[in-house]
């Protein structure tokens, strides 16, 4: 071992600062590296910050810093020993409220469903009986009675007795009419619940994910474990990313969505519209 490798080893750079030099060696910005890795600028500088809080959670920060270092030819187990040393994120709650909080909500959240349950039936129910009234029933003529032409032309075609001048004979009127009942109006029908795009994760490992809402607020982020299921209303969420796409399931109105499209280095990002559709995340 020469003087220069030996004082390479004991005097080496750190590793933000290895791949600042590498990527200056190679006369790349870190913009033009953002597009070819199809990540945002901001990972890249703290990758060479070793900012690591702002990579998240390990798998996450494996996938950036190992994809960082292939393309720059640095060796693969920078992020294994960067992983290694970076302590693992404090998962927070989103939940609303403490455990013992969480019972009373559940009830109030039951309430509310329970009064707009009873207001929806009621309306309906008050349509119903509104179009169903007697001022609102229509007005039915007999379909027996004869008008007033029809009565005189019929006098007029009888044949007319000799002596008096009357008809011969006259049809017998009818005693008694039968009343025609108007048919009640139907009931309005009302609309029903679109469930055919809620969005489902079904976890068959343990994977860490963030779901964003159409609003940009988090609806879910943290590790979640194997066995799991989370279920978002139609319309709700906005950007979701799986930190293992091989782990979870998802189906999108019923229909199992394949991730494969949407993964990259066993991640996958992708966005839902608000009609349903899914698109993958458009780079930075």
């Amino acid at each position: 071992m020469t003087i220069e490798s030996f004082q390479d080893t004991l005097f080496e750079d750190p590793v933000g600062l290895r791949f600042r030099h590498a990527r200056e060696k190679a006369r790349w910005s870190l913009e033009s590296v953002a597009q070819q890795l199809k990540l945002p600028v901001a990972v890249l500088e703290a990758i060479e910050r070793e900012d690591w809080a702002r990579l998240g959670a390990p798998i996450f920060a494996r996938s950036y810093i190992g994809s960082y270092a292939k393309i720059l030819g640095l060796p693969a187990t920078l992020a294994d020993d960067v992983v290694r040393g970076k302590p693992a994120p404090q998962l927070v709650s989103i939940g609303s409220g403490t455990p013992v909080r969480r019972p009373a909500n559940r009830s109030v959240m039951n309430l509310a469903y329970l009064a707009m349950t009873i207001l929806i039936v009621g309306s309906v129910v008050l349509l119903a009986m509104y179009f169903q009234s007697p001022r609102r029933s229509a007005e039915v003529l007999p379909l027996d009675t004869p008008s007033i032409s029809s009565q005189v032309a019929a006098s007029e075609s009888l044949p007319v007795a000799p002596a008096t001048g009357a008809p011969a004979a006259t049809a017998a009127a009818p005693t008694s009419e039968a009343p025609v009942m108007a048919a009640p109006a139907p009931a309005l029908p009302t609309a029903p619940a679109r469930s055919g795009d809620e969005l489902v994760l079904r976890f068959r490992g343990q994977s860490w994910v963030d779901v964003v809402d159409q609003a940009g607020a988090p609806i879910e982020r943290g590790l979640i474990p194997a066995g799991t299921e989370r279920r978002f209303a139609a319309g709700r969420v906005a950007h979701v990313t799986l930190g293992d796409a091989t782990a979870v399931d998802v189906d999108l109105g019923s229909v199992a969505l394949d991730l494969v499209p949407y993964s990259e280095a066993n991640v996958a990002r992708f966005t839902v519209s608000s009609e349903g559709k899914v698109y993958p995340v458009a780079a930075n």
